[in-house]
């Protein structure tokens, strides 16, 4: 864009408030918001999910160490060892399946969200043919 090309551009951009009203109002700007919305609600989820199973792990730890300091001889401390392992493989398992279920339904309710997004310009676009005024194609 050469610089004469650029302050006409500025100055009908300034002369212009309108244009830069339906600028803010655009779909891609409301793309984007839901875009931030669904990173911000996918990040505090996963946030909560993962300080639950921090917490979980933690407990079947603590109870594997109480655990152990109770248990007389090598074969009880392999019992303990093995109940945690156990522990262990169970929680990361189910830890799995809910991240999973967590994401698809994120992705579930964003899909949806987008879908109403991207159909309202055309039914605006519709109402506005209705009317007879006239708009970019």
């Amino acid at each position: 864009m050469t610089t004469r090309a650029r302050k006409n551009h500025s100055a009908e951009s300034s002369a212009d408030p309108a244009g830069t009203w339906n600028l803010l109002d655009s779909p891609l700007t409301k793309l984007m918001e839901h875009n931030r919305t669904l990173a911000e609600h996918t990040l505090k989820a996963l946030q909560e999910e993962s300080l639950r199973f921090v917490n979980l792990r933690l407990e079947h730890t603590n109870r594997a160490i109480q655990e152990s300091r109770d248990c007389s001889g090598f074969t009880g401390l392999l019992a303990v060892q093995n109940d945690w392992f156990a522990s262990f493989a169970h929680d990361y398992l189910e830890q799995s399946r809910r991240l999973t279920d967590l994401l698809r339904e994120i992705a579930e309710r964003s899909t949806s969200a987008l879908s109403e997004t991207a159909v309202a310009p055309m039914h605006l676009k519709v109402h506005k043919n209705e009317h007879g005024e006239r708009h970019a194609a």
